[in-house]
Order: structure tokens, then sequence, then C-alpha cells
């Protein structure tokens, strides 16, 4: 799977006309790639720099934007800054640009980090309205709807808790990129939906085989 990846990233950037030899030029300032490392002589250029690529952009690249969003004060987003779907609502309704308020674009105004091209966790999008603290707390009521769900799906075949339990699993999947299933629109709505459904009406379908 790593070698895939990485042939996968190398194929992406060569039709940029981007390669080993010119990478220091184009990454950000921050950031370089050693070209005498071990990976080069292992895979050689094309696919280590492939492989090199997916494993300090796509999987440690954000953590470093995220330690900057640490150094950053809390600043309230009135409970959007964790959605892109709700910043937009509020900036449709407020003419204003509530992401320059969230940590992540502060961030970017404060580090020249990309805040939204680049994978910072959950945890900064989910800060900007209740602090990291409560981005870490809030996951212990999610945690158990997750865990009731699956109970449910296992004991009782339940077809919400099925859903629940699907959407709740992409959440923690992306746990390390961006709070997926609430930044887009469609994924907002669908999210909102089978949130509210479930609450209601979950335990309706406890059928017991």
């Amino acid at each position: 799977m790593l070698l895939f990846m990485g042939y996968s990233q190398y194929s992406r950037y060569v039709t940029k006309d981007l390669d080993i030899s010119d990478v220091n030029k184009y990454v950000y300032e921050y950031s370089s790639y050693d070209l005498e490392h071990p990976m080069f002589k292992i895979f050689g250029d094309k696919i280590g720099f492939g492989i090199s690529y997916f494993i300090t952009s796509y999987l440690s690249d954000g953590y470093y934007g995220l330690s900057k969003c640490l150094d950053l004060d809390f600043k309230w987003t009135y409970g959007c800054g964790n959605s892109l779907a709700l910043q937009a609502i509020h900036d449709k309704i407020t003419g204003g640009n509530l992401y320059e308020t969230t940590y992540l674009g502060r961030m970017e105004r404060e580090y020249a980090i990309l805040g939204k091209a680049q994978w910072h966790t959950i945890f900064p999008w989910l800060a900007s309205d209740i602090t990291f603290t409560g981005s870490l707390l809030i996951f212990l009521p999610i945690a158990f709807i997750y865990g009731k769900s699956w109970n449910e799906v296992i004991k009782y075949r339940n077809p919400l808790s099925y859903l629940m339990l699907c959407l709740l699993t992409i959440m923690f999947i992306f746990v390390p990129a961006n709070n997926q299933i609430l930044s887009g629109i469609d994924y907002f709505i669908i999210t909102n939906v089978i949130f509210i459904f479930w609450l209601l009406f979950h335990e309706r379908f406890n059928f017991k085989y």
C-alpha cells in the first residue's frame, strides 16, 4: 500500500513537471527535502519522492499547522467555525468572513500556512467553537453514541444505527484530517438528518430476531 501511494503521489507531480531535483523550490518555506536521506537510496528518486511526500505531507504536515494553532488565543466563532458549510451560511447572512476568525484562518494569516489546503486534524475546527479542551471532551458523548449504535447493530440489526455507525466511522477515520462529516453542505445536511432521526427513532427499530 505504501508503494502504491508513493507511486500515486509521484504520478501526480510528474504531470506538473515536478520531480525530486527541483522540489525544494516549491515546498513551503518551513520545510524541505533532504535529498541524501536513505529513503531515496532505498526506493530511488521516483518512488522515494512519492513515499516521502505521502508521509510528510498527507500523514504529518498538518500536525505542524495544529501546533501553530495551539499557540493562538481562543476566539469564539458563534458555533459556526467547525464547518465550512456553516461558515458559508454565516457569511451570507452577515456579509462577513468568519473563516478569518477561526484558528485555521488566523494561523494562515500569522504563519502563512494554508488552513484549507492541508490536513490540520479535526481539532482546530472544533476548537474554534468549543476550545481545544472542549474539542477533546466532545468525543465522550460521540464515543457513547458510537458504542450504542454498534451495540444496536449487533443485537438488533438496527438500520438507523447502521447509518449512525457508518457516519461516525467516517468521522473517526478523518480525525487526522478535518471535520469531514460537517464540512461540505452535503455532508452537513446528511449528518444532521441522520443524527435527528437516530435520536428520535432509533429505539423503535430494536427488534429481536
